[in-house]
């Protein structure tokens, strides 16, 4: 056994001993084009089951119940944001499968829920109190995300969804100035 650990150490040392560096010529770098629009870099969560699930009442029924019990008005903004973000990325993934309403109708209720965000988040610094600084950040870059996605959506959308969608644009735009007097 002792020889068998002496081999391989004894390799191990001949071979960093022996080892040269690649010099290799590392390549110059070359100017890319700017990309023609700026993507907003926040990841929106996974929203676990869709509603066309047969068990998404039980999803439904537990966030009720969180949202009830969180007394925290910070707290409460922060659970909005999230649920907003979870129903954003639902949308997408309706509008992948090709259910362009349903995709619409989970827009909607995630700017609900951004509304709900906001108003918690003015709420408390009318109060008297300071939000966050990183709360903030975080919001602007989910709402910035928000208007991503929904721009994407509303190009690509049919009539009667595109209706729907420019509506909801429409208020996260609005939704988008009462975040910059958050700060």
């Amino acid at each position: 056994m002792k020889s068998l650990i002496k081999l391989f150490f004894s390799s191990a040392l001949v071979g960093l001993v022996f080892v040269s560096p690649a010099l290799a010529k590392t390549p110059t770098p070359t100017s890319m084009p700017a990309p023609s629009e700026h993507k907003v870099e926040y990841l929106l969560p996974y929203p676990g089951i869709l509603p066309d699930h047969p068990l998404y009442f039980l999803k439904t029924l537990r966030d009720r119940i969180l949202e009830a019990l969180i007394v925290d008005p910070l707290r409460k903004s922060e659970f909005y944001l999230l649920q907003a973000d979870k129903r954003l990325n639902m949308g997408i993934f309706f509008g992948a499968k090709g259910k362009a309403l349903d995709a619409a109708e989970s827009m909607t209720t995630a700017e609900q829920f951004m509304e709900r965000t906001v108003a918690g988040l003015v709420t408390f610094r009318n109060s008297g109190s300071q939000v966050p600084a990183s709360m903030v950040d975080r919001l602007e870059k989910s709402i910035g995300k928000h208007v991503e996605v929904l721009e994407d959506m509303v190009t690509n959308a049919g009539q009667s969804e595109r209706q729907i969608l420019e509506r909801v644009l429409e208020t996260v735009r609005r939704l988008q100035g009462e975040v910059g007097k958050l700060k």
